[in-house]
């Protein structure tokens, strides 16, 4: 029995983003684009719902949807530390690529000798290769200095964050 979603990862795989596949789920007549993103991005409920509205809603349904659920910020998988909408331009260091940010993290020697921080890495690409739309900047964050700093990536749209995931801090 052949997976039903497999042409779905095949795109992912081949470097489409979550608006393309969700795109190609509907233009197929595919009922379940929810479900299909989900898988394919790896995302929570809410996640694939609040990403669904953002490309197929209007803005005054996805705000209503935010509101019902107490999502005025993306959110994200339990596994990976948000910074809670405080970051602000301010914090911003200098714009990067998905694959100049997570590569050396992936690759690293301790990543090297643990598969599970391999994974966790490739789980925090995917779930911000989710997060992506036309036209976002990725940015890298810092906040302090020395002891007591920490910093991340950042999802820019439109000149305003919207979403940011702290990687480290001191």
């Amino acid at each position: 029995m052949t997976d039903p979603d497999a042409e779905y990862q095949q795109m992912r795989s081949e470097g489409a983003n979550l608006q393309e596949v969700f795109r190609r789920a509907v233009a197929d007549g595919r009922k379940d684009a929810l479900r299909i993103i989900r898988g394919v991005f790896g995302l929570s409920y809410l996640d694939a719902k609040e990403a669904c509205l953002e490309l197929a809603g209007s803005p005054a349904e996805l705000a209503a949807w935010r509101a019902e659920h107490g999502r005025s910020k993306s959110h994200v998988a339990p596994w990976e530390v948000e910074y809670g909408g405080a970051v602000d331009a301010s914090m911003l260091r200098h714009p990067t690529a998905l694959d100049d940010y997570f590569r050396p993290r992936s690759t690293s020697k301790a990543s090297s000798k643990h598969s599970a921080l391999r994974e966790f890495w490739e789980q925090c690409r995917g779930s911000v290769e989710g997060r992506l739309r036309q036209g976002d900047e990725l940015w890298v964050w810092r906040e302090g200095e020395g002891f007591g700093s920490c910093g991340g990536l950042a999802v820019v749209r439109e000149g305003e964050v919207v979403h940011a995931w702290l990687h480290w801090f001191s």
